[in-house]
């Protein structure tokens, strides 16, 4: 796995820290996966694909989707088994459709480790927040008050990844729109839920097994996991003056969604793929064609703008924020 890493004018006023922290997240995931893709990210300090980040957001990212069928998903899924996840997750899944009338949704990253996506442009935003409390070296625990740095971008970058529930939401003019993680949304033990706000969890065996609780707190995201299990780079709130890790269930639910895990361990390596950087001094605009989504109306005005680039029904993003607790 391979990151090509933009970083914007705003970045040179970032603190000291900031860009070793990014790249180390890069390498710690190129570590950790070993498709042959190359996931093309821009960086921003203060903004997120030159836009203001929103108000309390300790990160967010804007992540492009590529449209696909629930068929050609499932087949994409079955050709990718590299692990006893994806073996389990992929039986999981039924033979029709279990939304009935979905339309299915992947990130153009992800869909590049499936084999139904071969763009070559920028794959997703990310920006952190110039006023948050940040610990740019978690190595000896986070600082009172601050957050843990390396765990907030990794939490970012498995967003554009694709590790994110639509839960029936509108994408442009589709509704009941879903991704790879919707399939593997539990109420119980062979009832999966497709809504964001009933509880639910992670599950690659069918829901047998519950690897992590999902949010159901709208002011965050539904595809992040809820506390109840502990600090998580992955929780949808962030914990000040802990170390967020980077769970075996994190790094499962990434492998579940396509990603093909190397079978590291969760602490960060610099091994594995490679990791490029390149200075910008202007900010990367999006696809061609792309059409802005976002689950809350007045967030994207606010970052985005409206109207936007032309409607192309293959092309679209998804926002995230990621606030503190």
């Amino acid at each position: 796995m391979n990151f090509n890493i933009t970083f914007d004018a705003s970045v040179n006023s970032a603190p000291a820290g900031f860009t070793t922290t990014v790249l180390g997240v890069a390498n710690y995931y190129a570590g950790a996966f070993t498709d042959n893709v190359t996931v093309n990210l821009s960086i921003g300090y203060g903004e997120v694909g030159g836009s203001a980040m929103p108000n309390g957001a300790l990160g967010a990212s804007q992540t492009y989707l590529t449209s696909t069928t629930y068929k050609s998903l499932v087949n994409a899924l079955k050709a990718d088994m590299t692990s006893a996840a994806d073996h389990g997750a992929v039986a999981s899944l039924p033979g029709a459709d279990p939304t009935g009338n979905g339309h299915y949704w992947v990130s153009t990253a992800e869909g590049k480790a499936l084999g139904i996506y071969s763009g070559t442009g920028l794959d997703g935003s990310v920006g952190f927040a110039s006023t948050a409390a940040f610990d740019y070296d978690a190595s000896n625990g986070v600082a009172s008050g601050s957050y843990d740095f390396f765990g907030t971008v990794a939490h970012e970058f498995s967003e554009v990844m694709g590790r994110m529930l639509l839960a029936g939401s509108r994408i442009s003019i589709f509704p009941h729109s879903y991704t790879p993680l919707d399939l593997f949304h539990f109420a119980s033990a062979g009832v999966r839920t497709f809504s964001g706000t009933k509880a639910g969890y992670f599950s690659v065996d069918g829901g047998a097994t519950n690897l992590e609780n999902f949010n159901t707190n709208p002011s965050g995201d539904y595809g992040d996991w809820s506390s109840l299990k502990g600090v998580d780079a992955f929780n949808a709130f962030a914990t000040s003056g802990q170390v967020a890790p980077v769970s075996t269930a994190d790094l499962t639910a990434l492998d579940a969604i396509g990603w093909n895990l190397a079978g590291v361990g969760t602490n960060p390596t610099t091994s594995g793929g490679t990791v490029t950087s390149v200075q910008l001094t202007a900010n990367t605009a999006a696809p061609s064609g792309g059409v802005e989504h976002g689950r809350d109306a007045a967030d994207l005005q606010a970052m985005l703008g409206v109207g936007k680039g032309l409607f192309n029904p293959h092309l679209a993003s998804d926002l995230d924020f990621y606030y503190g607790a």
